[in-house]
């Protein structure tokens, strides 16, 4: 067999596992929008004004800005009054919250979470009926590549999109924020034949500092909170250094509105060719303690 030969019959089979792959991410998308469903036909069993308390008590304003019509120079608060509309902004509460509200407010809700179950299984089961079929498709994929051009990495590019698809509930510190992208990408690495042989480790030293993940001993990834603009410019202290060790680097940025010119500080990341992800979240405070619910 020649070489364009056998690299044609390797494309063919990386083919079958990109699908294998694809119908992967469609469940993930499948159950990503029956748990959406699942909030809001809860949500929309509650009274409005209890739905307003639970607002209050989230840190959800229940009402929006629109132009003042006499005066376009001027906004004007305006109260939702539609549920539906209403439903919508506290959708970035997560379903475990939504059902110990249910509870509270005696609100019949467990229909909706044995159908969400059943759904779950049915998705679990196709699941792994196709693993092993990938599985296969994957061995028989890399014998042909590593017959025509040696051993094969993984694109930095899946892995990038996997960071952009992380979708935290809640985050409670940089510390946590870490920790939830880690088991994140740690999981997906584990069910996924393509990266079951990716390494992944935390806090691991790069020159004089610490970066907060790292992927097979090449890709980088360094998460931050801008909360303070500090940090964003020690952000690009920390990615001019690392980058001189690393392949490619990633920046996950938290905006959660404070002043701090995020899109400034991701020109400059860009410009040292930093890939740059930024999420946005509202702080809610607890006292002295606080989180960041993420806007989706």
């Amino acid at each position: 067999m020649g070489f364009f030969d056998a690299l044609k019959k390797a494309g063919s089979k990386t083919k079958e596992v990109l699908g294998a792959a694809a119908s992967a991410a469609a469940r993930e998308i499948k159950y990503r929008q029956a748990v959406r469903k699942a909030k809001i036909e809860l949500l929309m069993r509650f009274k409005m004004d209890d739905l307003k308390k639970i607002c209050k008590i989230e840190g959800i304003p229940t009402y929006y800005y629109e132009t003042d019509p006499l005066d376009p120079f001027s906004e004007r608060k305006v109260e939702i009054r539609k549920k539906s509309d209403l439903v919508d902004k506290m959708l970035v509460v997560s379903l475990d919250d939504i059902v110990d509200y249910a509870k509270r407010y005696k609100i019949k809700f467990k229909d909706v979470i044995e159908e969400l179950e059943e759904i779950e299984r049915q998705l679990y089961e196709e699941s792994e009926e196709e693993e092993h079929v990938s599985e296969e498709l994957y061995k028989e994929r890399e014998e042909k590549l590593e017959s025509v051009t040696g051993d094969v990495g993984g694109p930095f590019e899946e892995i990038l999109e996997l960071i952009k698809e992380f979708e935290p509930e809640v985050v409670k510190s940089e510390e946590d924020f870490e920790k939830q992208l880690f088991n994140y990408l740690k999981g997906y690495f584990k069910n996924n034949p393509f990266f079951r042989d990716y390494r992944i480790e935390r806090q691991v030293r790069v020159g004089g500092n610490r970066i907060d993940i790292v992927i097979n001993d090449n890709y980088g990834i360094e998460l931050k909170i801008a909360d303070k603009r500090k940090k964003l410019q020690e952000l690009v202290g920390q990615a001019m250094e690392y980058s001189e060790q690393l392949d490619e680097l990633v920046a996950v940025i938290l905006d959660v509105g404070f002043k701090v010119d995020v899109r400034k500080y991701r020109d400059m990341l860009e410009k040292l060719g930093v890939k740059v992800v930024i999420l946005r979240g509202m702080i809610k405070r607890k006292g002295k303690s606080r989180e960041i619910r993420i806007k989706y």
